[in-house]
């Protein structure tokens, strides 16, 4: 009890003394619970603005479909999808592979490969919800027991060169990014051609997603090299 609250009390006593105990006592009562509440009122306020604050903090956050759709960068980032791949069964062959047997995984791949047409690019992805350029090659790798690095700069130091007049279906192909003007590896696809036929190579663009080029025109400004990762 503070100072003024002990003369408010004290002055209601000698009225009280005065005859007129039945006031003072009312008088009291309600000096002192006017007193007693303020104090605990003050914190539920504030809290009652913390929440608010809180909430509205919480209201206002981004979502991802907050955010514009970005031009890509030249030279893709790695970033794994969370999604799991499709339930689609195919036989692994994991082990190394003479030219007879290799030819027959490449059919195999290049099978599988195809039944992805379609699926939408997204930045980052390694399913079948959607891929971006080096996360397609990375999948459909896979799921043949081929290990390859995650973005296409890194898969570029994998596998042995191949002259572009020799590559086969199964054959990686690799692009500078959308500027052709800087020679950094930026895209991959996978060839789907026979030997003899203008190269054709099935890959996820940022325009279309997953689907068939041929190395011409554009396709071939960008052109770096290719590889063989088998």
């Amino acid at each position: 009890m503070n100072l003024q609250q002990q003369r408010i009390i004290q002055f209601f006593k000698h009225i009280a003394g005065q005859k007129f105990t039945w006031f003072a006592f009312l008088m009291v009562c309600l000096t002192v619970m006017a007193f007693s509440t303020r104090p605990d009122e003050a914190p539920a306020a504030q809290e009652d603005f913390i929440v608010s604050s809180s909430s509205a903090t919480a209201d206002n956050a981004l979502t991802p479909e907050d955010y514009p759709e970005k031009d890509l960068p030249q030279i893709e980032r790695i970033a794994l999808a969370d999604e799991p791949a499709a339930n689609v069964s195919f036989d692994i062959i994991a082990e190394k592979t003479t030219p007879g047997k290799r030819k027959f995984k490449a059919s195999k791949m290049i099978t599988y490969a195809h039944t992805l047409l379609g699926t939408p690019y997204i930045y980052g992805g390694t399913s079948t919800k959607g891929f971006d350029c080096s996360g397609y090659v990375y999948h459909v790798f896979s799921k043949f027991g081929l290990e390859l690095n995650r973005s296409s700069s890194t898969q570029s130091e994998q596998g042995v060169s191949v002259p572009v007049e020799e590559v086969v279906p199964g054959d990686v192909l690799f692009f500078t990014g959308t500027n052709p003007s800087i020679r950094d590896i930026g895209h991959v696809g996978i060839v789907i051609s026979e030997p003899g036929e203008p190269v054709s190579f099935i890959h996820s663009s940022s325009n279309g997603g997953v689907k068939i080029s041929e190395l011409e025109g554009y396709y071939d400004t960008r052109f770096m090299f290719a590889k063989r990762m088998n």
